[in-house]
């Protein structure tokens, strides 16, 4: 996990650093036509009735990403989305007190998209597909019981961005996440940490 944190962090600052700079560059040295940042917030609804069960549906996600053109219809992105659900065990026999455990689960997903897009209007509709790595912690609060661990998966999305300016945009985000956990989870094996998220932001073009 500390590896993860350290790397993406990195990326995103020379992304940052590079789509900053592409503004003192002419038009035929430009590699990419736009670039954007993207703030998100919303909801989002389990895949698994395990984690459901366990966490509820009370979840919030914080996204945030850059986004560049390469081209007029396709593009790259790169992000990251944190989440932290609250929750408490399962009662599998008689509900005694010392039965009931608190439960925390942190996620950290960090994710790269290719993405396909049409502007030929105010409204500017897009695809992404691609491949996230999320760093999860899972932890019982009164004993000490801890999972940490790291897993591939992949996300699909749909989002619509509407025009408030010139370099602003209102956005509205539909996606799917799919994170399967290992053996090691607590929650239960191999289970999907993913599922739907719906997201409303903002998004700023440089």
């Amino acid at each position: 996990m500390n590896n993860t944190k350290k790397i993406f962090p990195i990326l995103l600052v020379i992304l940052f650093m590079l789509t900053l700079s592409k503004q003192n560059f002419s038009e035929e040295f430009k590699i990419f036509k736009k670039t954007s940042f993207s703030v998100m917030t919303g909801y989002f609804i389990p895949s698994e009735s395990s984690y459901k069960k366990i966490y509820g549906n009370r979840n919030f996600p914080i996204s945030v990403s850059f986004s560049l053109e390469i081209s007029k219809i396709t593009g790259l992105s790169l992000g990251y989305r944190f989440i932290k659900s609250s929750g408490e065990t399962i009662i599998l026999g008689p509900k005694l007190f010392e039965e009931h455990y608190s439960l925390t689960l942190t996620n950290h997903t960090f994710f790269v998209n290719l993405f396909i897009f049409y502007t030929g209007s105010r409204f500017k509709p897009k695809f992404e597909i691609g491949l996230n790595l999320s760093d999860y912690s899972e932890k019982w609060k009164e004993i000490n019981i801890s999972t940490e661990n790291q897993k591939f998966g992949y996300n699909t999305a749909f989002s619509v961005e509407s025009s408030l300016s010139r370099k602003i945009s209102c956005i509205v985000k539909l996606q799917y996440l799919s994170i399967s956990t290992p053996s090691q989870s607590k929650i239960k094996e191999k289970i999907n940490l993913g599922g739907i998220e719906t997201l409303l932001g903002i998004c700023y073009y440089f």
